[in-house]
């Protein structure tokens, strides 16, 4: 009897490590990880900018700073939440990114310990809600009015930028070149 209750967990077993393996992988054949080459602008400072630019290399090579660029519908902005707070007058006001969720482009928050937002002239009645434990969240408001959202849980600055950027691009137009 003891040896029948062995060989049903060593089976479950197996069929846990099968099912983990089959899972697991650097995401390399995934299509959706693809070189997408989007254009990103980074509200932060250079070092948070270069970062970004090293951890996307794999899936873009068009990262500006919001200094350089001012970003529009097809582009997907990451705001680095720190800087955000710390800036004072040359963060991005309520009125600009408003205006970014309201012309299409995917708003993505990073460092955010919590962030809400809000705005019954977009007829947005979801927040961007990123709590204790979350390293990322992001807001898109489509073409039919529809809002999407995204939350990453963690604490891997590389995971959260890769899965945020990957996120947005599902929701960007297929002509990458604007041709």
């Amino acid at each position: 009897m003891k040896t029948k209750y062995m060989v049903g967990a060593l089976v479950v077993a197996m069929v846990c490590v099968v099912a983990l393996v089959a899972v697991s992988g650097d995401g390399s054949d995934d299509p959706a990880r693809d070189f997408t080459d989007r254009e990103v602008v980074v509200f932060s400072d250079d070092k948070f900018i270069r970062d970004v630019r090293g951890i996307l290399a794999a899936s873009t090579g068009r990262i500006d700073s919001y200094i350089l660029r001012i970003p529009s519908e097809g582009d997907m902005v990451i705001i680095d939440y720190a800087w955000f707070n710390a800036t004072g007058e040359t963060r991005p006001s309520d009125e600009q990114i408003h205006d970014l969720i309201a012309d299409n482009v995917p708003v993505i928050f990073i460092n955010s310990p919590f962030y809400v937002y809000n705005d019954p002239s977009l007829d947005i009645r979801t927040y961007i809600s990123i709590a204790d434990g979350d390293l990322a969240g992001g807001i898109y408001l489509d073409a039919d009015g529809i809002t999407h959202m995204f939350n990453f849980v963690g604490n891997d600055l590389e995971d959260a930028l890769v899965s945020a950027y990957y996120w947005a691009d599902e929701f960007l137009p297929q002509d990458r070149n604007g041709a």
